[in-house]
C-alpha cells in the first residue's frame, strides 16, 4: 500500500453530485463522445467551487487547458450533430443559412458545443434512482427520488472582442445549471480527484476510477474499509469487451493496478477463489481508512460543512451585487468592485442578510435557530481593510482563474 495521503484536502479534489457517480455507466449510452460529456460535467463542479468570478461562463480555452483538451479536437466538426436529429434537410439548411445572417444562431456541430447541445436539450436517465436530499419542518432531512436529470437548464452563446478592440472575437458560452444539480453539490455528494479523471480518461478507466470512489465513501460511513464486489459487476462498469474471463480478469486487474499507482485512492488489492470455483476471480479491495477516530471523522465533516458554507455564501452575494449594482458586477474589475462593497456594512444591508440565510439553506437545507447571532458575527467581523479570505475563511480564492469578459448588449 502507498504511503498515506492527504485524503480530503487535496488541491483537485471536487465534489460531485452522488446521482452522477451513481449512474456513471449511463453516460457512454448518450452517443461516442460520453467522455468529453463526463468532461464538462466535472469542469462545472470544479468551476463552482473554485471560479467564483468567472462561474457560469464557460471560456474553451481554460476548459482545454483545465482538463487536457486540445482546441482542435474540440473544435472539429461532428458527422451528426444532436442539434440535427429529427430535422428534415430543408430545416437543417434553415439553420446553417441562420448562422450566417446571425452568429449568434449557432449551428452547435462541433465537439464541444455538441456536448453542451446535448447536455441542455436531453436530460440523462438514471438507471439507478436519482436522489434530492431535501428538508422538511414536519419529517426533518429525507430524499426525493428523480429519474433523469438535465444538467445545464440555459445555454447562450456569447461574443467578446478584445480590449484593444482588434483581433478576432472570442466565443464564450453562459450557462444555468440544474438548480439540483447545484444542490446537490452541496448536501449529496462524494469527492473525486479531477487530476485522476484526466490521467484515467484516454485508457476509459475513469468509470471504475469513480466507481472505487463511490465504493470508498459508502464504506467510510460505515466505518468499513474492505469492498468485495462481484466480478462481473465490476467488469461492466469498466466497460471493455472480452469474452473469455481469464482476458478480463488481466484486463480489470490492469486498471485497477493502474488506479491504484496514478491516482489518490489508497488501496491493496488481492483477489480470492469463491466458493466452488477454481479460479481466483474475487477482487477483494481494501481501502485505507480515511479517518483514524470518530473524532476526526466529526471534525472533517464540521470542517468541510464550514467550507461548503462560504462557497455557497460567496455565490449568493454575487448574486445580490449583480441585482443592485450590475455595472459593478458586469466588469473587468468585479473582484474588487465585489470587496469593496463587501467591506461597506452600510449599503444593501437587507440583501446581504437574505443572501446569507440563502447560503445556509443550500448548504444546511435549514434556516438554524440562532441565525440572527450568526449573521451579526459575520457582518460585525467585517472590517474596512478585511481581504476576501478574513471574510470568507474556509475558502481558497483563486486570483489566477480567468476573469470573464461580459458585453452588455
Amino acid at each position: 500500500m502507498k504511503q498515506p495521503s492527504s485524503i480530503g484536502i487535496a488541491p483537485n479534489l471536487v465534489r460531485v453530485d452522488k446521482n452522477v457517480a451513481y449512474n456513471i455507466t449511463d453516460f457512454s449510452l448518450i452517443n461516442d463522445e460520453s467522455g468529453l460529456i463526463k468532461s464538462l460535467i466535472y469542469y462545472f463542479c470544479h468551476s463552482y467551487q473554485n471560479n467564483f468570478f468567472g462561474y457560469g461562463v464557460l471560456d474553451p480555452m481554460h476548459f482545454a487547458k483545465t482538463f487536457n483538451y486540445t482546441t482542435n479536437y474540440l473544435q472539429a466538426t461532428v458527422k451528426k450533430p444532436a442539434q440535427f436529429k429529427g430535422k428534415s434537410q430543408k430545416e437543417i439548411s434553415f439553420l446553417i443559412q441562420a448562422e450566417k445572417e446571425d452568429p449568434s444562431q449557432r449551428v452547435f456541430d462541433s465537439r464541444l458545443e455538441n456536448a453542451l447541445y446535448i447536455l441542455s436539450t436531453q436530460p440523462v436517465s438514471f438507471s439507478n434512482e436519482g436522489q434530492i436530499r431535501d428538508f422538511n419542518e414536519d419529517i426533518g432531512y429525507f430524499y426525493r427520488k428523480i429519474s433523469s436529470m438535465l444538467f445545464i437548464e440555459q445555454l447562450e452563446v456569447r461574443f467578446t472582442r478584445p480590449k484593444s478592440g482588434r483581433g478576432k472575437e472570442k466565443i464564450l458560452y453562459n450557462y444555468q445549471l440544474n438548480k439540483e444539480f447545484v444542490k446537490n453539490l452541496s448536501t449529496f455528494y462524494l469527492k473525486a480527484n479531477t487530476n485522476s479523471f484526466i490521467k484515467l480518461r484516454k485508457a476509459n478507466f475513469d468509470d471504475l476510477y469513480i466507481h472505487l470512489v463511490t465504493a470508498r465513501t459508502n464504506l467510510s460511513v460505515k466505518n468499513e474499509h474492505i469492498y468485495r464486489p462481484k466480478f462481473d459487476h465490476l467488469w461492466s462498469v469498466l466497460g471493455k469487451h472480452r469474452e473469455e474471463k481469464r482476458e478480463q480478469k488481466r484486463e480489470l486487474k490492469k486498471a485497477l493496478e493502474k488506479i491504484q499507482k496514478e491516482t489518490e485512492l489508497n488501496f491493496e488489492l488481492t483477489w480470492e477463489k469463491s466458493p466452488n470455483s477454481r479460479f481466483a476471480y474475487q477482487p477483494v479491495i481494501n481501502f485505507e481508512k480515511i479517518f483514524s477516530t470518530p473524532k476526526e471523522r466529526e471534525d472533517a465533516i464540521k470542517n468541510e460543512r464550514r467550507q461548503v458554507f462560504d462557497q455557497n455564501l460567496i455565490h449568493e452575494m454575487l448574486e445580490v451585487l449583480k441585482s443592485v449594482k450590475p455595472s459593478k458586477y458586469y466588469s473587468e474589475n468585479r473582484e474588487n468592485n465585489f470587496l469593496n462593497w463587501m467591506r461597506d456594512n452600510k449599503i444593501d444591508i437587507r440583501e446581504k442578510s437574505a443572501a446569507y440565510e440563502q447560503a445556509q439553506l443550500k448548504t444546511y437545507l435549514k434556516i438554524p435557530k440562532h441565525i440572527d447571532a450568526y449573521k451579526r458575527s459575520f457582518f460585525n467581523n467585517i472590517k474596512p481593510t478585511s481581504t476576501l479570505k478574513e471574510i470568507f475563511t474556509d475558502v481558497e480564492i483563486n486570483h489566477n482563474a480567468p476573469k470573464q469578459e461580459y458585453i452588455i448588449d
